[in-house]
């Protein structure tokens, strides 16, 4: 993903490594100036026709016009397997796009 633009609905997809019967919490976050703007525990696992595995989740507009265009956001994914042992993706950095006019259509 290159950009989000506020105001839109992007779907974001991150790969997993292990299946999905293994997986017991799963969330997907969103920070800007070192704050959590957004936050999702909720997300979809696909299972692509390869076998992989991904976690994917669909902002909202009102989501996205929370993000500030004068800073990148970061996105990570963290889980926790049936044993108890949690994980974290490694952590991206997203340009934050404007659109002409604020607010959602």
């Amino acid at each position: 993903m290159a950009a989000i633009y506020r105001g839109t609905t992007p779907t974001i997809r991150i790969k997993i490594p292990v299946d999905q019967e293994f997986i017991s919490a799963l969330n997907i976050s969103i920070k800007q100036f070192d704050i959590i703007v957004i936050e999702r525990n909720q997300t979809s696992i696909q299972k692509n026709a390869d076998d992989s595995i991904w976690a994917v989740v669909t902002l909202s507009q009102a989501e996205t016009l929370l993000l500030n265009t004068t800073a990148k956001a970061t996105i990570q994914m963290r889980f926790r397997d049936l044993g108890g042992s949690a994980f974290a993706s490694q952590a991206w950095e997203i340009e934050i796009k404007d659109i002409v006019k604020d607010g959602e259509i």
